[in-house]
């Protein structure tokens, strides 16, 4: 039997990237931590803003692969 948590990422990380094998192009980020991002939500909506993504509930519609990379660092 196989106990390992599939999730185990996904529950440690902050955000998570949604494959685009998936079908989100260009990205889509999975908000995971969200005492994290709570605390963070005024921030979170300027740099959309900012930087033409669309949070949604607890996703972000990121318009290019050049601003998942400047999500990712800004928010790792």
């Amino acid at each position: 039997m196989n106990t390992e948590d599939v999730m185990a990422e996904f529950k440690s990380a902050r955000f998570v990237v949604v494959s685009p094998d998936l079908g989100f192009d260009p990205g889509l980020v999975v908000l995971s931590d969200l005492g994290f991002w709570i605390d963070r939500l005024e921030d979170l909506e300027a740099w959309c803003r900012l930087h033409g993504a669309v949070r949604k509930g607890p996703t972000v519609e990121i318009p290019s692969d050049e601003i998942l990379t400047l999500f990712a660092l800004r928010w790792s």
